[in-house]
């Protein structure tokens, strides 16, 4: 009698069972690494056309806008994105809140724009924990609350 087995023996599973899991152990939190810068920069391409307002507001009037009113946008909860909560405009700095609290709880970032003495009407941003350029100062403290890890390389400290 010539007997023929189709199929994957127990030890052949639990083998191919073993490699998904631990392609999956390593996979999961890179990927949810990924989300989260998704959206921080999200944030990033909402805020892009309020840079250019205040940019031109200070270039106008020669100081920053006070706050959202000073730019006739609506209080800093109706302006939302995807995954940000509000933007709120404070001395020319936009503060951004997230709704995913698992970026970080408060979960801020703080785009400030930099201003030179020589230059009065140009303004230079810096994003989260990036340092000023020698020579450039802030109007405004930076409340980035966000993991460093979960900025663009942009909005990085480089001490």
């Amino acid at each position: 009698m010539n007997k023929h087995t189709q199929g994957f023996t127990l030890i052949e599973l639990m083998l191919v069972v073993s490699i998904i899991g631990i392609l999956a152990a390593v996979s999961i939190p890179t990927y949810t690494d990924y989300l989260k810068r998704a959206k921080v920069a999200e944030a990033l391409q909402v805020i892009t056309s309020l840079q250019k307002n205040i940019a031109d507001y200070y270039a106008w009037h020669g100081h920053l806008p006070a706050d959202n009113a000073a730019l006739d946008l609506p209080p800093a909860e109706s302006l939302q994105g995807s995954y940000t909560r509000s933007i709120e405009v404070e001395n020319g700095a936009l503060h951004v809140e997230f709704f995913d609290t698992a970026i970080a709880a408060p979960n801020r970032l703080s785009l400030r724009p930099a201003m030179s003495e020589q230059v009065a009407t140009s303004l230079l941003w810096v994003c989260g924990y990036a340092p000023p350029l020698p020579g450039l100062s802030f109007a405004v403290d930076n409340q980035t609350t966000i993991n460093a890890a979960y900025l663009p390389d942009t909005c990085q400290s480089h001490f």
